[in-house]
């Protein structure tokens, strides 16, 4: 199915304005934020939705078998750097190095909830008494930044605190992993993990919302809101419960966000989702 948006745009001239056709399956899921930034910029995009019976003959000619987008008929892949992107070319990543890395860390803490990792992690970086997770987040900023490290030593650093990093520190819960599981038992079991595991995230999300005036970073609405919210139709899907529903400040986050008139014109027309059981 291939779906056409045309909105007023905030980002581009109309004489620079770059093609976009995103690639992805029939589910809101990683394809979400992206639609949402579509839909929030009023850049106007090629939804195109794959069939999923179709996948296994068209991922062989796609790069690294991965969804992808197609910018002037140029494709990418990796969701969360295409919703980087796009948040820069629109003001949604942050007025500052410092507001940048917490949006960075922040939609990255998102994405580890949505593979129901903890996120007690080292490491750690600390500039002027502020903290922030996220090593990707660190090395990113440092690199963007220029001020601590040259890219060799910042190479190589990598190579040494790549062991230590939360993706083998932890051993994740992986939600659609129990979503799909065949065996009811180790199904039963997944799920009771993952829900163990959930609130610990949705605790500490709802207190970074609290302290920063109803939105994730900046008391303004960043990528990382739009990612969160975004993101919840699949969480719930696979959780089978509204995951936010105890958690009052990230509830006003969504109804915010779902009420803005973008997203709302985009949430009544999109196709709905029907998930494989």
């Amino acid at each position: 199915m291939t779906i056409k948006t045309k909105i007023i745009n905030k980002c581009f001239s109309f004489s620079n304005m770059p093609s976009y056709k995103l690639i992805y399956f029939p589910i809101t899921a990683l394809g979400e934020p992206i639609r949402f930034l579509f839909s929030y910029a009023g850049i106007e995009f090629v939804d195109e939705r794959i069939d999923l019976n179709d996948w296994p003959k068209i991922k062989p000619n796609i790069p690294f078998g991965k969804a992808v987008l197609e910018v002037d008929g140029k494709t990418i892949d990796q969701s969360v750097a295409v919703g980087r992107y796009l948040a820069k070319q629109c003001g949604l990543a942050g007025k500052n190095d410092w507001e940048s890395l917490t949006i960075d860390a922040t939609v990255d803490t998102i994405h580890d909830l949505r593979a129901t990792m903890p996120f007690g992690k080292v490491p750690m970086l600390e500039v002027d008494g502020k903290k922030i997770d996220q090593s990707v987040a660190i090395f990113a900023i440092t690199w963007r930044s220029n001020v601590v490290l040259p890219a060799k030593t910042i190479g190589s650093l990598w190579k040494s605190m790549r062991p230590l990093t939360p993706y083998t520190i932890y051993v994740p819960v992986n939600i659609a992993r129990f979503h799909y599981e065949s065996n009811e038992q180790a199904k039963e079991e997944k799920l009771k993990a993952a829900k163990e595991t959930v609130p610990y995230y949705l605790e500490r999300l709802d207190a970074q919302v609290k302290k920063n005036g109803g939105y994730f970073v900046g008391s303004t609405l960043t990528l990382a809101d739009l990612t969160f919210v975004a993101l919840l139709d699949y969480l719930n899907h696979m959780m089978k419960e509204d995951i936010v529903e105890k958690y009052e400040n990230l509830k006003q986050l969504q109804k915010k966000v779902e009420e803005l008139p973008a997203i709302k014109s985009w949430i009544e027309k999109r196709p709905p989702t029907i998930y494989p059981n």
